[in-house]
């Protein structure tokens, strides 16, 4: 019923007795359920029996805890699903939202927001801690509604993102360029996608955004009325010197050849763009897109570092005839980019126009010795086995400093063709720290060359082989070696969507076992194995067969993916997420062996008197400011019966 992030929920451990008592049984299957229970996530509102309506428990824990003012309590989502009470005073809960002192994040559903529930945005005004906010509908009937909020956002001076997905009127633009000239605004990002510009809210904006030296980041997506002349008006404020945004996104647009020109002639003397990126934007025609490479790669003067070119995620026609990214257009950015000493970040995800002769070109122009590029997305193209031999060859000449490197869905390399980027890896001089390669063709030869290279690997930290379903359960088994190398940095391992089975599980726990690196395993959506194939991350995470085991369990695993897992293996999975590996071993201990009335203390009461002070430290060791979950009850308990224990602590020694 409603939706809440980012803010730590706290569940008392004396009402967790259950979990304690089934981690301690986690070696054999939970007969009882714990590890077979899975959080459905919250439930929609219902009616009881007599049909009268129930709000949804969440839904009515998050409005005690706004009540409160729960400094944990960070963002808060006002729509269709929340708060779903039909007879809430609005004026209240705008009046809780005015005096909290704690919430960071806003998003607003405008178009299930009535006359009646507006009332909120009355007390919402006085609210000084959201810095984040978010109105959002696809509705044109919204459009009136963003001006409900204007006096929030007018008097809130502390907001520094605002991002607005609805058709907004003219003079709502006008209040936005108030806004941006107050000299009190800390806006830093600016979202206004798919609100209707047309050349009059155009002139308005660029007047605003002349006037402003905070905004950083300005996304202009969707809106697809506006004409040159508009255009140009909100190209204007970047040949102002104080205008100081170091990214623009432009999606769904179409720009005229003339408009490209504009556009690159502003970036090229910018001296604050870092970052353009335009999804699914065409330009007129190859001279424009020449133009715009020419103004914003080869100046002398431009400082972008980052350009992001998605062409084609679908068969979406613009209807007035534009060009996309072709061989043609990509020639044209390899012979910008052979000048260029600054782009670090290049995007060229979707080009589904280009073929795989003009990725070829593309790969040999990357050889350039003055490339500095760090980052590099080619996913989802029509690249073959010729284009990764270019691809490998420029890698492995000049181009070391390639950090970051997208492959993914890219089918028409075989499985072969897959094999020596591999290489890359095994190189002394390879720089390659997070590899994308999903949805593609690889299959369990062609896994056997990346575990060959990656067993010495030390520097990639990221590894993404999703949907490479061709790759069998005996080829997977084979990744548990990388697993077990001292070399190896990898630190996080995705793998959805893939076929695996309980041995393959099995050998990865196994591997882990003595792993203090790899924090993600995404193992969401895998199939070929049992229902209770997560059962050796609990060992793994938490053996409990004596106080040493459980101390050199792994203690640096945080995610296994998006399944919904057992509560019992979730609580241990957000333990190592939440704490160092010392905290986190100290804590696992406690749970099992040290957490009920029963527990044997003699490991402690036996210590010499000198060493006592010593053992209370270490358990009281994450009370208060440390814990960042409500796990203090074990403290207090271990602390308790360890006092129980050693009566002779309170004990006066007789006076000489």
């Amino acid at each position: 019923m409603c939706n809440v992030n980012n803010y730590k929920h706290h569940h008392p451990i004396h009402q967790q007795n259950q979990t304690t008592q089934h981690l301690m049984d986690a070696n054999e299957h939970d007969e009882q359920g714990f590890f077979n229970e899975h959080d459905d996530g919250g439930g929609d509102h219902n009616d009881d029996d007599d049909g009268n309506f129930i709000i949804d428990e969440e839904a009515a824990e998050l409005l005690r805890r706004l009540e409160q003012n729960d400094p944990d309590l960070l963002e808060i989502h006002v729509g269709d699903e929340f708060p779903g009470d039909p007879n809430l005073d609005w004026q209240w809960f705008g009046a809780m939202l005015g005096r909290n002192s704690h919430l960071n994040v806003l998003s607003v559903d405008l178009f299930h927001i009535n006359d009646i529930e507006r009332q909120f945005t009355q007390g919402l005004s006085l609210n000084r801690s959201i810095e984040n906010v978010h109105l959002y509908s696809h509705s044109r009937e919204s459009s009136e509604k963003v001006d409900w909020f204007m006096p929030f956002l007018q008097n809130n001076q502390v907001i520094k993102t605002l991002h607005i997905s609805n058709p907004i009127g003219v003079n709502e633009f006008r209040a936005l360029a108030d806004i941006l000239l107050n000299p009190n605004c800390n806006l830093k990002a600016l979202g206004l996608q798919n609100t209707g510009i047309d050349d009059e809210r155009a002139n308005i904006l660029s007047f605003g955004l002349n006037g402003n030296e905070t905004i950083k980041r300005l996304n202009l997506s969707w809106n697809q009325d506006i004409t040159e002349h508009g255009f140009q008006a909100i190209v204007d404020p970047f040949l102002n010197p104080g205008f100081r945004v170091e990214q623009l996104i432009i999606e769904r647009c179409v720009i005229s050849d003339t408009n490209a020109l504009s556009l690159s002639t502003a970036l090229g003397v910018n001296t604050t763009i870092k970052s353009l990126v335009l999804t699914q934007t065409e330009i007129a025609t190859r001279a424009g897109w020449q133009d715009l490479f020419v103004g914003i790669v080869q100046s002398p003067d431009c400082t972008l570092e980052s350009l992001i070119i998605i062409s084609d995620t679908t068969s979406l026609n613009l209807g007035i005839g534009g060009t996309r990214m072709n061989d043609d257009i990509l020639q044209s950015l390899t012979d910008a980019l052979a000048v260029n000493g600054r782009l670090v970040d290049l995007g060229l995800k979707w080009s589904q126009g280009v073929t795989a002769a003009g990725w070829e070109n593309f790969c040999t122009g990357l050889q350039n010795p003055i490339s500095v590029l760090k980052k590099l997305d080619l996913s989802f193209n029509s690249i073959n086995d010729q284009v990764i031999n270019s691809l490998v060859e420029s890698i492995m000449v000049n181009n070391l400093m390639l950090q970051e490197l997208d492959l993914s869905g890219n089918n028409d390399v075989t499985a072969m063709g897959w094999e020596p980027l591999s290489a890359v890896l095994q190189g002394p001089n390879s720089a390659i720290e997070v590899l994308r390669l999903n949805v593609n063709s690889f299959n369990d030869h062609t896994l056997a060359s990346y575990v060959g290279a990656l067993v010495d690997n030390c520097k990639l930290r990221e590894l993404q082989l999703r949907g490479n379903r061709d790759v069998t359960a005996a080829g997977w088994d084979t990744f548990s070696t990388v697993l077990r190398s001292h070399t190896s940095v990898l630190e996080e391992f995705h793998l959805c969507k893939n076929i695996l089975n309980d041995q393959v599980i099995v050998s990865f726990a196994d591997a882990l076992a003595h792993n203090n690196k790899l924090r993600v395993l995404d193992l969401s959506n895998i199939d070929g194995v049992t229902e209770f194939w997560w059962a050796p991350f609990v060992i793994l995470l938490l053996n409990q067969s004596s106080i040493d085991e459980a101390y050199s369990s792994n203690h640096t695993l945080e995610e296994l993916g998006e399944e919904l897992l057992p509560q019992g293996l979730e609580m241990l999975l957000k333990i190592n997420r939440d704490y160092s590996v010392s905290q986190a071993a100290r804590l696992k201990i406690i749970i099992i062996h040290y957490s009920n009335d029963n527990i044997d203390l003699q490991p402690f009461t036996g210590m010499h008197s000198s060493l006592l002070p010593y053992a209370m430290a270490w358990m009281g060791k994450g009370n208060l400011q440390n814990m960042k979950t409500n796990f203090l009850d074990y403290d207090y308990n271990l602390l308790y019966q360890f006092v129980r224990s050693v009566p002779t602590l309170f004990e006066r020694e007789e006076q000489k």
